[in-house]
């Protein structure tokens, strides 16, 4: 508890563990949508023609591209928030030592 009473700028380390959160769950949320290209890109073409009354290829096209975004947006936001919270950590932890010293 005396570490922590030395952080001055207690907003930044609520901001860094906010994003280690953040950059914690977007493992579980990655895994989802890699499972629904997975699942996409399995279907038959006489499934898609059955299910959805749609071409097999403008269809699969379609949603591949839709989680294909998803993935890249994650990869953006944990990059993002990853980032922060290295720069947020490495900030705090800087003043904590040179107080301590």
């Amino acid at each position: 508890m005396r570490v922590f009473a030395l952080n001055s700028p207690k907003l930044f380390v609520f901001i860094a563990v906010l994003c280690s959160i953040i950059n914690g769950s977007t493992m579980p949320i990655f895994g989802f949508i890699f499972s629904k290209l997975l699942s996409v890109m399995s279907l038959t073409p006489e499934l898609v023609t059955l299910m959805f009354k749609k071409d097999y290829e403008e269809y699969v096209k379609g949603e591949v591209y839709y989680w294909v975004y998803g993935i890249l947006i994650i990869g953006g936001v944990t990059f993002t928030v990853n980032y922060i919270s290295k720069v947020l950590f490495g900030y705090v932890s800087e003043g904590v030592t040179l107080k301590i010293r």
